[in-house]
């Protein structure tokens, strides 16, 4: 999903802040896995139930911020699905349609996705 380098890892009491970096943008993942290592290449990836869908920019804690352009809709009785993109991945995100109907959001629209360092994870070593 999003292909990064492990830059920074902060160990404490058996939790790691990891600090990810790709060519556009950093991300952070809290982890308790101790294998890791600086400068390692990694592909990260998350649960599309694990996004927060925004129009405007926020300052949250959900520091891993998406600005990415709606590419398309599968709008369901229940959920709705967005597949989103910006210049290094594309991944879905999965809301309510009661929440996508409150947003009126469109395809071609630029939005903000939100993900908690608690849901990034590590899906394959690169090197």
């Amino acid at each position: 999903m999003i292909e990064a380098k492990i830059s920074f890892i902060d160990f404490h009491e058996g939790v790691n802040l990891i600090e990810f970096t790709n060519e556009k943008q950093k991300f952070y993942m809290l982890s308790l896995d101790e294998n890791i290592k600086i400068h390692q290449k990694v592909i990260l990836s998350f649960k599309s139930t694990e996004c927060l869908v925004v129009k405007e920019q926020l300052n949250t804690s959900f520091i891993n911020e998406f600005y990415v352009k709606i590419e398309a809709i599968f709008q369901g009785k229940i959920i709705t699905i967005l597949r989103v993109k910006n210049d290094f991945c594309t991944f879905e995100a999965q809301i309510s349609t009661k929440a996508f109907k409150n947003l009126n959001l469109a395809i071609k629209e630029h939005i903000y996705v939100y993900i908690n360092p608690s849901a990034l994870f590590i899906k394959e070593y690169l090197c």
